[in-house]
């Protein structure tokens, strides 16, 4: 599998900003708090199926229009943030996050874990699960440009060398002028 990495700076992040879903994207890191919580309007925001780590940050609690919230199919853990519109949110919005405790979940958290860090097999997890291979483009690129220059100029040097046996083979035969589809008699 190949991997690409994307990097978006915003300076602003939009006030009005309703909805937004980046499920499935294989993203790694933590929740970012900065820039979520600021999003006083949010009303949709789906983080699943990826592999996000660390805890959900408390700020969100903030957001008092969210009316749909999943962080599924991640690594989160720690406990869940409580009130406002967290108190709403059903059991599937946490689900396969086996480091996360507290309400909606059935397992309550301990004290100590809202101080420590994650369980180790929790990080672990998937780790085994295949070869990872990621890069950049600008690894990728110079293969691209020499492969390409070496395709034109091979291409090109064949092409003039073999200028008669190509056009032998490949151009049509043409009648001369005035004898098509006229038969000569001798």
């Amino acid at each position: 599998m190949l991997y690409f990495r994307v990097e978006l700076k915003y300076l602003d992040t939009p006030y009005l900003l309703r909805l937004i879903d980046l499920s499935s994207n294989r993203f790694e890191g933590e929740i970012p708090a900065g820039i979520i919580g600021n999003l006083r309007g949010l009303h949709f925001l789906s983080l699943s199926n990826n592999s996000l780590t660390g805890r959900i940050p408390s700020n969100l609690v903030q957001l008092n229009f969210l009316a749909y919230f999943n962080v599924s199919h991640n690594r989160l853990w720690g406990p869940i943030p409580l009130g406002q519109q967290f108190d709403t949110f059903l059991e599937d919005s946490y689900q396969e996050n086996p480091g996360l405790c507290g309400k909606p979940l059935s397992k309550k958290c301990k004290d100590s874990e809202s101080t420590k860090l994650p369980p180790p097999s929790i990080l672990e997890e998937g780790e085994d699960s295949g070869f990872r291979f990621e890069f950049d483009w600008y690894v990728v690129l110079p293969g691209v440009i020499s492969g390409l220059i070496v395709g034109v100029i091979s291409g090109n040097t064949l092409a003039n060398n073999k200028h008669e046996w190509f056009v032998e083979k490949f151009s049509r035969k043409r009648q001369p002028r005035g004898t098509k589809g006229k038969g000569r008699r001798t």
